[in-house]
């Protein structure tokens, strides 16, 4: 037979097992803001609750493996993390090219570095025996979604350019990439299907970071492969863009940096140091 736990323990676990007032406040505000961003993103995300929703609120990322496109549709994977940091930090330390995010992805930008939407040449290099993969993608940033939402969310997407397999070619015949040439293509497979999003959403005391990409890398590595692959490394990728928000970005985003553009469309003014 069970006994009864003593009345002050019992009211104790009560307490532990029930979220503070101050986390609930923190979680509605990012399902609120989260439902926001869903009126006008390019790619709506799915909105976590009950626990989950907590757990992101006290610091935890979040890991889903989407499957809301279809059951014979490529899953999504999608990450998501509450922070402190300003939404202009997070927003550069996520996208700023300087910083490497996958060491085995060779980018180069085909368009002039104003131009709006950017094209980019992306080249996935994979271990033996399987073949590279090569894409080109438009990016772009949603300013409709900023004006909507009274710049409270910022959406940087992508998705594959049309005849993005001719561009990839022309690209790198005309020496455009760095250390590739046709001849190392020449077996590369172009990937039918990638796109996603960064996503920064301010949610009052905190703000939201959020990264998700559907990918089909075709070949003979498995579809649900590459969407685990993907999810293993969201915590560390958005925790390591968080991270840089603590000084680095401060340090690094002044003087002769290239003005940022940010999720509205302006230009993020650069800090100058003082002589």
């Amino acid at each position: 037979m069970t006994r009864a736990a003593p009345p002050i323990l019992a009211a104790a676990a009560l307490l532990l097992a029930s979220p503070a007032p101050a986390d609930e406040g923190r979680a509605k505000a990012l399902q609120e803001v989260l439902e926001l961003y869903n009126t006008h993103a390019r790619f709506p995300l799915p909105v976590p609750r009950g626990s989950d929703l907590r757990r992101l609120a006290g610091g935890s990322v979040l890991k889903i493996r989407d499957k809301s496109a279809g059951p014979d549709a490529p899953h999504r994977a999608v990450g998501m993390l509450a922070s402190s940091a300003s939404v202009e930090d997070l927003w550069v330390s996520a996208l700023d090219g300087h910083f490497v995010l996958v060491e085995e992805l060779t980018e180069v930008r085909l368009t002039d570095a104003r131009e709006a939407p950017a094209r980019w040449y992306q080249h996935l290099d994979l271990p033996w025996p399987f073949h590279d993969r090569h894409w080109v993608i438009d990016v772009h940033d949603r300013i409709e979604l900023a004006t909507a939402s009274d710049n409270r969310c910022w959406e940087h997407y992508w998705e594959l350019s049309p005849d993005g397999e001719a561009i990839a070619a022309e690209a790198v015949a005309a020496g455009r990439v760095p250390n590739i040439g046709p001849e190392d293509v020449a077996e590369d497979i172009y990937t039918p299907v990638n796109r996603g999003a960064w996503a920064v959403l301010d949610a009052g005391e905190l703000r939201l970071l959020v990264y998700h990409v559907t990918s089909v890398i075709g070949g003979n590595v498995p579809d649900k492969a590459v969407l685990d692959y993907g999810l293993l490394t969201l915590d560390s990728m958005l925790r390591r863009v968080e991270r840089r928000t603590h000084g680095v970005i401060a340090e690094h985003y002044r003087d002769d940096h290239v003005p940022f553009r940010t999720g509205d469309g302006t230009l993020l003014p650069v800090p100058q140091s003082t002589p």
